[in-house]
């Protein structure tokens, strides 16, 4: 299980956002056992590749994030979201600020003219992309005032509960390759 921290003691805080015109749902899980001990269990900031100030690759560096691609979004465990994009300097309509591949998270910061936190800075987290290049994703914080603030959540997502309460309660989104 990758249990990315957030939220120790947390529970039901849920809040929407709009992703690529879709809605998405994230929230808090329960806490946790605590940080890497061998079990699965990956803390989100602390994976370090160099380059950005929290120990991520901010994107000005030369490696590129691994999920970069072209892909059609499914949110709900089903239901189509349409196009959603990762590039080398955005994630949907999100600006990419920094990311770690080792440790499967990015720092996202949401355009000016948003209608829900505009300016403020998200934490994605992923799981490995399978055979066909898919992989689920996980907004498990948001609003946040820093790009320090999202890397240093301790908020977290369960990646043994994909298609169900795995993501604050609800399904990961899944991207796939166009």
């Amino acid at each position: 299980m990758l249990d990315f921290r957030y939220g120790r003691g947390a529970y039901g805080v849920v809040a929407a956002l709009i992703l690529s015109g879709s809605l998405v749902l994230g929230g808090c899980l329960p806490e946790g056992d605590g940080g890497d001990d061998n079990n699965g269990d990956v803390d989100a900031g602390t994976g370090d590749t160099g380059g950005g100030e929290d120990g991520g690759q901010d994107v000005a560096d030369e490696e590129e994030i691994e999920v970069l691609g072209e892909y059609n979004l499914t949110f709900n465990a089903g239901e189509p979201g349409g196009p959603e994009d990762v590039t080398e300097e955005f994630w949907g309509i999100y600006e990419l600020i920094e990311y770690d591949n080792e440790a499967n998270w990015a720092v996202t910061r949401n355009p000016d003219e948003l209608d829900f936190g505009p300016g403020t800075y998200n934490l994605n987290v992923w799981t490995e992309q399978g055979a066909d290049g898919a992989f689920h994703y996980c907004t498990v914080d948001f609003g946040l005032a820093t790009a320090e603030a999202a890397v240093t959540s301790e908020k977290t997502a369960d990646d043994t509960a994909l298609d169900t309460t795995g993501c604050g309660g609800f399904s990961w989104n899944k991207l796939t390759p166009r």
